[in-house]
């Protein structure tokens, strides 16, 4: 059950470095999140969005393999209707230019903090409750504008 004591959100998280996927999946399950499935490269990721059919894709841009997750989010988003929150290390305008072209829900600077990710879905959620196909969250700095966030590491 999601802190909102709403059911919660059925993730697909994709994440090519192991211990970044354990820290999101583990972010998603203490906000109440389902985590369905993972992947480290765009063709499995296509295959897991198929196979578990998840509310969002949590997406990492750089992936292991050929193809990348701005790919893997776009084939996802046109075959099955999955959208993707995009998380990355990159500040590359260029990168986030080819990641806007897929209409994600956000785009999370890495390393994000839980609310950030939190504040993207709640407003997904919300969006999604209404029937809207984009998600505005102007106080987020998470929304199709993407502006970036970004939280000095710790470690």
């Amino acid at each position: 059950m999601a802190a909102t004591g709403q059911a919660g959100l059925r993730a697909l998280v994709v994440e090519n470095e192991f211990w970044l996927r354990l820290d999101a999946e583990e972010t998603l399950l203490e906000l109440g999140h389902d985590v369905v499935g993972w992947a480290d490269r765009a063709r499995t990721a296509i295959a897991e969005a198929e196979r578990t059919r998840p509310d969002f894709v949590l997406m990492d841009i750089q992936l292991d393999g050929v193809r990348d997750g701005i790919e893997a989010a776009r084939v996802i988003k046109d075959a099955f209707g999955i959208p993707s929150l995009f998380v990355t290390g990159s500040a590359d305008p260029t990168l986030r230019n080819r990641a806007m072209r897929t209409e994600p829900l956000g785009y999370l600077q890495k390393p994000f903090a839980p609310d950030e990710l939190q504040s993207a879905l709640k407003s997904f959620r919300e969006t999604a409750n209404r029937g809207a196909s984009q998600v505005p969250n102007t106080s987020t700095g998470v929304h199709n504008s993407m502006p970036t966030t970004t939280i000095p590491s710790s470690h």
